[in-house]
């Protein structure tokens, strides 16, 4: 340790027991401190060159800079863990993401991990920006530290944001984006899409809702169930409609009146009884052999 006495041309002087030294201003710092803070402060020096014959006596302090530094960053990396949570600032916009920086080292915040949404760049990223992340993959690659990170993995999935304002048993609007054998796709919201089941469609059983609609088409529907943990959500049509068999009094071994609706060649009849459909068997219309 030596005490910085005076500042000259291409460096400073120092003192050491009575003995001077000199330190040249490309071994000063790491950074582009102004020499003249130095002088009349004590200094950590490595010495580099030594002449007695000539009473030379060079030193450096970047060479400890850099050994500490070295040392902080091995140490600081091997405090991150998958998992952790961690601030950083925006350093870099890159094609494939951003480079973030932390005291010591940098990760790579990948275009995929920066939102749920589909982004083709990271212009939503401003450098210098200040962003809590996650840590998602810490190893060595190429015999390089690599360091991964997340900004979507803390923040709300579209779907958890749909559910925050349509809760089970909203009414939602949604537009027809695919048609399936099961059922019809309705999109919800940005990213968010929701299944009208064939079973909830009607209470009619004949509906033609599915060959009625077409690709764009705004359907309104009752949210069934919302599952965030796989992403689904659970719609219903003929929920909003009126149920015709919350209407039906009748009970078994009763004697009723229907209506014929269709003829079912070779098999019966379909008979409206009380606003539902009921099947009339040709084996129960009589007793009586017909033809």
């Amino acid at each position: 340790e030596a005490k910085v006495t005076e500042a000259v041309n291409k460096g400073l002087l120092l003192d050491y027991l009575g003995l001077e030294m000199f330190m040249h201003e490309s071994q000063v710092s790491l950074d582009d401190t102004p020499m003249e803070e130095l002088v009349g402060k004590n200094v950590q020096v490595k010495i580099s060159e030594f002449d007695a014959r000539k009473n030379k006596i060079k030193v450096s302090r970047k060479s400890i800079l850099i050994d500490a530094e070295r040392k902080a960053r091995k140490d600081e990396f091997a405090s991150f863990k998958v998992g952790d949570i961690v601030n950083g600032t925006v350093k870099e916009l890159r094609p494939f993401g951003a480079i973030i920086q932390f005291e010591f080292n940098s990760g790579i915040l990948p275009l995929g991990e920066i939102s749920h949404y589909r982004v083709e760049d990271a212009s939503d990223l401003t450098v210098g920006e200040k962003l809590e992340l996650k840590v998602i993959e810490v190893g060595i690659k190429k015999g390089r530290n690599r360091l991964s990170l997340s900004r979507k993995a803390l923040l709300p999935t579209p779907y958890e944001l749909f559910a925050q304002n349509n809760k089970t048993g909203s009414t939602v609007k949604g537009k027809v984006i695919n048609k399936l054998p099961f059922g019809v796709i309705l999109e919800l919201d940005k990213d968010v899409t929701g299944l009208l089941h064939n079973n909830e469609i009607s209470w009619n059983p004949n509906d033609n809702f599915k060959s009625s609609v077409t690709f764009g088409d705004e359907v309104e529907v009752h949210i069934l169930n919302v599952d965030l943990k796989n992403s689904r959500i659970s719609l219903s049509k003929k929920f909003l409609e009126d149920n015709p068999w919350a209407k039906v009094t009748v009970r078994y071994g009763e004697v009723v009146e229907g209506v014929v609706s269709e003829v079912v060649i070779g098999k019966g009849f379909m008979v409206t009884v009380q606003g539902v459909e009921a099947f009339l068997d040709a084996k129960d219309i009589t007793d009586e052999k017909i033809g």
